[in-house]
């Protein structure tokens, strides 16, 4: 037996519990785009995500259950007194989780949803979630996981029905800003530098690289200085032979001189009779 669509089970309420049900008519354009809407809290909306619009209205019912909110605290364990215990180093992002339930009975276009909730995670979009007419929180939050289950398909490949595991997390601060955020790289060499400007510290902006310059490993390093300290040697040597060789030379030159000196004054005394 076919089941009735929402439309005939509207048109046959009466008009009050038509209205306390599903207000006004709704408009159902973007519903399940992952286009953002300008609106939130429209005639028979529950919530809604980045385009993402869970409502129950004549046209279609989109819900979603298990909403859980979660806040943690990232701790450093400390010692003293001989007790162990911790204390807070930072506040954890706001995790948020819920099931999105799809199902064609209910006019969703299933496949094409779910597929969505798929690329909004791959991407990591990110919006304000709202719930009713108000935000569910003070921050955006960035959908980081969406987990397909629980699908019925036909014969032919249509889908008939799924759950969608949504866990979105915080990505801005409390009000909504992102003044201020440093992002973490892969790797360890990047520095924030001086901003790319801001008054006369413009020039200095960008990122620091790190030197290139490899440090001498130690074998090389030892092996140098050992090269460094026999050059040393080496030239010590050579400038003491230097100074020996010129000095011998000095004192040969002398010698010489004094035995011809001497060899004249004997000549000349025998000139002169050993007078």
């Amino acid at each position: 037996m076919p089941f009735a669509s929402i439309g005939d089970i509207a048109g046959k309420l009466p008009a009050d519990v038509y209205k306390r049900i599903f207000g006004d008519k709704g408009d159902g354009d973007g519903e399940g785009s992952g286009q953002k809407t300008p609106s939130a809290g429209k005639a028979g909306e529950i919530g809604r995500w980045n385009g993402h619009i869970f409502k129950v209205d004549k046209k279609s019912i989109r819900g979603f259950k298990d909403l859980q909110i979660k806040g943690a605290t990232e701790t450093e364990d400390k010692v003293g007194g001989n007790q162990k215990f911790v204390s807070r180093k930072n506040s954890k992002p706001t995790e948020i989780s819920l099931t999105a339930i799809l199902s064609k009975q209910f006019g969703c276009d299933v496949q094409k949803e779910a597929m969505q909730f798929v690329a909004d995670a791959y991407n990591g979009c990110n919006d304000w979630f709202y719930v009713g007419k108000s935000k569910l929180a003070t921050y955006k939050l960035m959908l980081t996981e969406a987990n397909v289950k629980d699908i019925v398909i036909t014969p032919k490949g249509k889908w008939l029905s799924c759950s969608v595991a949504l866990t979105l997390k915080q990505c801005t601060q409390k009000n909504g800003s992102t003044a201020g955020v440093v992002e973490k790289s892969g790797s360890d060499d990047h520095d924030s530098g001086g901003g790319g400007g801001g008054g006369g510290g413009g020039g200095g902006g960008g990122s620091k690289k790190k030197s290139t310059k490899k440090k001498p490993t130690k074998g090389w390093f030892t092996k140098t200085k050992e090269a460094t300290s026999d050059d040393k040697k080496q030239e010590t040597a050579d400038k003491a032979k230097e100074w020996v060789d010129k000095h011998s030379k000095k004192e040969t030159t002398n010698s010489a001189q004094d035995e011809i000196d001497k060899r004249k004054k004997q000549a000349q005394q025998g000139r002169t009779g050993g007078k």
